[in-house]
């Protein structure tokens, strides 16, 4: 048994348990458990919010946030990398809730100028004039809403950069 902000509820195969830094929480358990416990800056982390306490998971959740735990737990991501896969969870979560990320207008058009230019390198500056930003304003709007810089997409091998402007979508 878990409970966030006086709000109890059950943490197992079906519901995971969200807890927002500040907010005031417990736990119970007569049995042996396992968690996937992380820290993560609501700052770099702003949809965290928008999460239920108790979220329902789906059979590919489940086996998403596995993978996370073992991955986690033997360190063989970057911090970068393991950043991203925390974000997609995430989105993953919200979108299950019925909320979809709604991408700022000027995202949007980075990412679609990035899909289609996929095969050249892009500068950041080059970036930000697409989307008629400075590149600080670019990388703000894109660590706010996708949680991590722009110059993370344009120093992807090109393999990773088609797979993560489509996840973005």
């Amino acid at each position: 048994m878990l409970s966030v902000e006086n709000k109890d509820g059950e943490v197992n195969g079906e519901h995971a348990g969200v807890i927002l830094a500040g907010h005031t929480h417990g736990f119970l358990a007569p049995a042996p458990n396992q968690f996937l416990v992380v820290d993560l800056p609501e700052a770099d982390f702003p949809s965290l919010t928008r999460l239920p306490a108790f979220p329902r998971l789906s059979v590919a959740l489940l086996r998403y946030i596995q993978f996370l735990h073992t991955d986690i737990t033997s360190s063989t991501s970057s911090s970068s990398t393991r950043s991203q896969m925390l974000l997609l969870l995430i989105q993953l979560l919200l979108e299950q809730q019925g909320e979809h990320l709604d991408l700022d207008r000027r995202i949007i058009t980075a990412k679609q100028y990035l899909e289609a230019n996929y095969h050249r390198r892009i500068s950041t500056k080059e970036l930000a004039a697409v989307a008629h930003l400075s590149t600080r304003q670019l990388n703000d709007l894109f660590r706010g809403q996708l949680g991590h810089l722009a110059l993370c997409l344009l120093d992807q091998p090109k393999d990773a950069r088609i797979q993560e402007i489509a996840g973005a979508k």
